[in-house]
């Protein structure tokens, strides 16, 4: 088994940081309010006097007299303003905040990296590595894999890649997040402009480049995975993507040059041995 294999079962776990490389923070806020106070009254501010009871009795000229005590306390509304549920204010796309039912908002309806339903894109590439299923060990190491070739490479939402692969029991479609925005390569090409799209096919750019952009070619994909989604059936997924050690195992591949549904279910050559070294797909997820 590869060494690179080893390392990538840490990264199953989100925020994990495998050996030799450190964590990257790609969210950073600061928020800020600021509040005041005034002896006067303005508008927005809130007044409360309490009038005591009056006391009588004389005062120095003989006349009665008559105290009133009133406590006053102003104080100045936040200076920020927020919309959304329970504000009365209803969200709507556009308005450059980020509400619930929003992944993005910037204000831009011309940005298509927040499109106009205000879902955001999501990078998809095929690895720079090619491993035989022995050295790919099932799903969720399948995940870590792409897990760790993204934190390599810098790409941000590293922890929530998932790789596009079906085994005996589930398929792709089913792990992969469904995003109703764009699907990117690294390079920044529309692959397509949605989940949906991607499985509806064509695909508007083929998924050829690896997570550092580079051009991936000479070699298939591991999938399982017909055009819809769905895991092939009948197969053996190479013991579901832990063996290489029988010729008689077989596995379903695809071709990343591809646009047409040859993408994830090459129709030459498939099956193929599982003595074969193939790339994996990865998508960003949530």
């Amino acid at each position: 088994m590869r060494p690179v294999a080893l390392v990538f079962a840490c990264l199953l776990a989100p925020g994990c940081v495998a050996p030799g490389l450190k964590q990257l923070d790609w969210e950073a806020s600061t928020t800020s309010s600021t509040s005041s106070s005034s002896g006067g009254s303005s508008s927005g501010v809130m007044t409360t006097t309490v009038a005591e009871e009056p006391d009588s009795g004389s005062g120095s000229d003989g006349t009665t007299g008559e105290s009133t005590g009133t406590s006053s306390t102003t104080g100045t509304t936040g200076a920020n303003e927020t919309t959304g549920p329970g504000s009365g204010t209803s969200a709507s796309c556009g308005d450059g905040i980020v509400e619930d039912g929003e992944e993005c908002d910037d204000g831009d309806p011309a940005d298509d990296a927040c499109n106009a339903s205000c879902r955001r894109e999501r990078v998809v590439f095929v690895t720079s590595e090619k491993l035989q299923p022995d050295e790919i060990g099932g799903l969720e190491f399948a995940d870590g894999i792409c897990r760790q070739l993204a934190q390599a490479a810098e790409l941000p939402s590293f922890s929530t890649y998932t790789a596009w692969l079906s085994d005996s029991t589930t398929a792709a479609r089913d792990r992969v997040f469904r995003g109703e925005g764009r699907y990117v390569r690294p390079d920044g090409a529309v692959v397509a402009d949605s989940f949906a799209a991607l499985l509806a096919g064509p695909l508007l750019a083929p998924i050829e480049r690896d997570e550092h952009g580079q051009l991936v070619a000479g070699a298939g994909v591991w999938t399982g995975t017909n055009p819809d989604g769905a895991a092939v059936p009948g197969s053996t997924h190479c013991e579901d993507w832990t063996s290489a050690a029988f010729a008689d195992q077989s596995g379903y591949f695809g071709t990343p040059a591809a646009t047409d549904s040859q993408w994830t279910y090459a129709v030459v050559a498939n099956p193929t041995t599982c003595l074969v070294a193939a790339h994996l797909y990865c998508f960003e997820g949530e």
